[in-house]
């Protein structure tokens, strides 16, 4: 059976949550953080270089929320993890900043 691990911020359902906060510079502990917890995706709104290929390297997927969703205003968290579900979130290639 295939078990959904979902990294949410100050949700508490059955998946298993994690929440946590990130600053620049401290990529590499939130990778360790990830990984030790057993998590193999991510879901961001945008993601750094150096988080970015961090987490792929460490082999944790990274899956964007749409650009549309976010530049929209639209709460896309509970939007996001049910595209996620459904796999119609697309894995990430390459790193995304959002002004």
């Amino acid at each position: 059976m295939f078990k959904h691990q979902i990294m949410i911020t100050g949700l508490q359902r059955s998946w298993k949550i994690h929440h946590v906060s990130h600053q620049h510079g401290e990529e590499s502990w939130v990778v360790g953080l990830l990984t030790s917890r057993g998590v193999y995706s991510i879901i961001a709104l945008g993601i750094g270089n150096g988080g970015f290929y961090r987490l792929r390297k460490s082999g944790v997927k990274t899956y964007y929320v749409p650009v549309e969703m976010v530049a929209e205003n639209l709460e896309p968290l509970g939007k996001a993890v049910e595209m996620f579900l459904n796999n119609l979130l697309e894995e990430a290639l390459d790193q995304r900043k959002l002004d």
